[in-house]
């Protein structure tokens, strides 16, 4: 009996280490600072930052069809993941698949979301480093890098 107990203690001895040591895993961040992305296919109206900081903190947000600066509520604010999710209601709105280059809109069964730019493709858009609004004679009247 006392072998018994020894080896249950043991058995979730490992299990507990295990555990904390999955938690501990970081993960490797695709890129430090912002990056753009148009995720309408064309045009000023539907841009978004992502902003990665060393610490894994991350942050997405987009920026109106009448505003230069990315402001408002952000659709995702918390630790880095390959994956990020934003919720509504306590419930998987969408998901994040967050590259180096790129970014790919999930729908809340984590597959990829079609027909964001064409409609029979998944809605996956590439970063930029840059963002900059320009007028009609094409000279920038916003930029961030």
């Amino acid at each position: 009996m006392k072998r018994h107990i020894q080896f249950i203690l043991l058995f979730a001895t490992v299990l507990v280490a295990n555990a904390q040591s999955k938690n501990n895993q970081k993960v490797a961040l695709p890129f430090i600072g912002s990056r753009y992305f148009n995720y309408s296919g064309g045009g000023t109206c539907c841009f978004a930052k992502i902003t990665i900081s060393k610490n894994g903190n991350c942050r997405i947000v987009s920026k109106g069809a009448d505003d230069y600066e990315f402001k408002g509520e952000p659709w995702y604010s918390g630790k880095f993941n390959k994956v990020v999710w934003a919720y509504e209601n306590k419930k998987k709105r969408e998901g994040y698949k967050i590259e180096k280059n790129y970014i790919t809109f999930l729908k809340s069964n984590s597959k990829p979301q079609i027909g964001c730019d064409d409609e029979d493709k998944p809605c996956k858009f590439e970063l930029s480093k840059e963002f900059w609004i320009s007028d009609s004679k094409g000279r920038t009247i916003y930029s961030e890098k």
